[in-house]
């Protein structure tokens, strides 16, 4: 489990530190085994500057909030942020504590961050930019953030590189996004209302702009195209071109508006090499993927805060299908079936929530891995179940709380597993082993490692 401290006055007296600097100082470069979070509310300090190494990147986000690009002053707030190290940044307010200073710095050694969902903003009033990049992070993923003001919305500077998706950029007194150089390629942007230029000297694919310098054929969009600029509700409209004028056929702009959340399937009846639903959103999503003939990939992943209701069902031949979440509130439930042979089956699931897991695969023909996972603190009910030929069937969960878990099949096996870390104790005899054979069956309880082992 992550070591989570609340930080910033917004907690009502009861934050673990008062600032983000102060959070760092005592918790940076400790490993406890899993990551450290800020979990943060209310003003989280100023001038911060994070560096030094970690065992893995922290998180700094703002406790129980996902911007949805309509709600940035429910975000905690930085008052400028020098990143030296690698984290994850996400949902928060960054600005700048003066106007001498950008409110975001990015350098080399903060490469391989992850800064998503961010409000970001500048007064503009003495030649500083909301985002100033300070040297390369061609490994950093930086999207679905808001850039509000600033002499640039972000300044590249000299062949600084950084890759930027779905980025919304406006009120800038110079350029939007400005570059010099080769600066890596800035996807899905929308940079508009900016008073030099909407993109200088940058690779854009896929990007709007109100002026000429956006990507052709997306030049002449304004404020309009988001939902209600005027009140800070920052999302492109559902029925505007932008919607669907991304890369891919996917929107662009930071966020998109999605009132009564998302229904996708695919269905085939032929051969296929990748099939896919993905989803970032704060609404339901059913997804399903259907077919009839051979495929290589399935797969359906999200990153929401509401009910996710996945499955995979095919009667032919595949390679991978997986379903895969990541949320904080509410339950997944999840299945795979098949009726034909299969590579890979998996269902994987990060829970922070306190409600369980359900997840099941069956299938009624030859397998070579099938396995259910999951890490979470709360009761967890898993089983696989065939009736073919299998390499490998594997449950493993580490959890503090009940485990209910079963392999069931009718045909050959190499591997079956059922595996968990729990915090209870195996007594064994004083030759720390007990063995049974009987016919093939053998038993192995060894103290040293606590495990069982069923052949």
């Amino acid at each position: 489990m992550p070591r989570v401290s609340l930080v910033g006055n917004g907690h009502g007296g009861s934050q673990d530190y008062a600032t983000l600097s102060l959070w760092a100082a005592a918790e940076f470069g400790i490993d406890y085994g899993s990551r450290i979070e800020a979990q943060c509310l209310g003003d989280c300090g100023a001038n911060t500057t994070l560096n030094g190494s970690n065992p893995y990147p922290p998180l700094i986000t703002t406790l129980s909030v996902q911007y949805d690009g309509t709600n940035h002053l429910s975000l905690a707030l930085l008052k400028s942020l020098n990143l030296q190290t690698p984290v994850t940044l996400s949902d928060m307010r960054v600005q700048e504590v003066n106007s001498f200073v950008a409110s975001l710095t990015p350098n080399a050694l903060s490469d391989n961050s992850l800064i998503e969902r961010n409000y970001i903003t500048h007064s503009n009033a003495s030649g500083v930019d909301a985002v100033t990049l300070a040297g390369s992070c061609p490994n950093t993923v930086f999207r679905n953030n808001i850039l509000n003001g600033g002499v640039n919305g972000i300044d590249f500077g000299f062949n600084f590189v950084l890759n930027c998706e779905n980025t919304t950029v406006f009120n800038a007194t110079g350029d939007g996004l400005e570059g010099s150089g080769s600066n890596g390629t800035q996807t899905n942007c929308f940079s508009f209302n900016n008073a030099v230029n909407d993109y200088f000297s940058v690779t854009s694919v896929n990007c709007a702009s109100e002026d000429l310098t956006g990507s052709s054929g997306l030049t002449g969009y304004t404020s309009s195209e988001l939902v209600d600029f005027a009140n800070g509700d920052y999302r492109t409209k559902a029925t505007s071109t932008l919607a669907t004028a991304g890369q891919g056929g996917t929107f662009i702009g930071a966020f998109l508006e999605a009132s009564s959340g998302l229904t996708a399937s695919i269905t085939e009846s032929g051969p296929s090499f990748t099939e896919q639903i993905s989803a970032t959103l704060s609404k339901a999503i059913q997804a399903s993927i259907t077919e009839l003939g051979p495929s290589f990939t399935e797969s359906i992943s999200t990153n929401l805060s509401a009910n996710i209701t996945g499955s995979i069902g095919e009667s032919g031949p595949a390679f991978t299908e997986s379903i895969s979440a990541t949320l904080s509130t509410l339950t997944i439930q999840g299945n795979i079936t098949e009726s034909g042979p299969s590579f890979t089956d998996s269902i994987s699931v990060d829970v922070q929530a306190s409600l369980g897991l359900s997840a099941s695969i069956t299938e009624l023909g030859p397998s070579f891995t099938e396995s259910v996972q999951a890490s979470l603190d709360k009761a967890i009910e898993a089983n696989i179940s065939e009736y073919g030929p299998s390499f490998t069937d594997s449950i493993s969960i580490s959890l503090t709380s009940e485990i209910d878990a079963s392999i069931g099949e009718y045909g050959p096996s190499f591997i079956e597993g059922l595996s968990a870390k729990i915090p209870v104790k195996i007594s064994v005899n004083a030759k720390n082993t007990i063995k049974v054979k009987r016919s093939a069956n053998t038993v192995k309880i060894k103290r040293k490692s606590n495990i069982l082992r069923v052949k």
